[in-house]
């Protein structure tokens, strides 16, 4: 399970680019729109498995993963790890020391592997939590990628012009709109 800790604190666009996109000149949809912003936004990361602008997140495993757990979003930093905590046999929550894991970065991808020589503490897996890591994912919102910007505009703009998944054309017949928001994310995919 993957939990968001702390939110993103903008998003990719703001409202007056969004505005600007759907040639929206008057305040009366800012609620609306705004809410389309993050729904644009959510959809862009599910699609890439990625969180866009700089958040802190919690991922609960229920075991060590074979000693090597590698992180399931990205872009998180070598430095983006805060913290390890663990329910050990007795039921007690315990934090894993620095020392005893070393975070891995291969692009995207940061993996967590206990140090040459050493294994993972003892967890008490029928815990409700046996595991806990929570790491900062995303960047800076001024280094985020032109397509993916446009791609949360594409969508934005589909959203708003089309309140519905299915639309009924001319001839009355339902015709799915095409997202090609898809597209545009394919190389930002994890």
């Amino acid at each position: 399970m993957l939990r968001t800790v702390q939110a993103a604190t903008a998003y990719p666009i703001t409202l007056d680019e969004a505005k600007a996109h759907l040639r929206v000149d008057h305040n009366d949809e800012d609620d609306t729109i705004q809410g389309m912003i993050v729904a644009a936004t959510v959809a862009a990361q599910n699609e890439c498995q990625r969180r866009f602008v700089t958040q802190t997140v919690e991922w609960v495993l229920q075991h060590w993963c074979g000693g090597r757990i590698v992180l399931p979003i990205a872009p998180v930093a070598k430095d983006g790890v805060v913290s390890i905590t663990y329910t050990d046999l007795a039921g007690v929550e315990q934090t894993l020391p620095t020392e005893q894991y070393v975070v891995q970065t291969l692009g995207y991808t940061v993996r967590i592997i206990p140090p040459m020589g050493s294994i993972w503490p003892l967890v008490k897996r029928d815990a409700p939590e046996p595991i806990v890591i929570k790491f900062k994912v995303g960047t800076d919102v001024d280094q985020i990628e032109a397509n993916v910007k446009a791609a949360i505009k594409l969508t934005l703009g589909h959203l708003y012009e089309n309140r519905e998944n299915v639309t009924v054309d001319a001839r009355s017949v339902a015709v799915q709109l095409p997202q090609g928001a898809q597209a545009l994310l394919l190389s930002e995919v994890w």
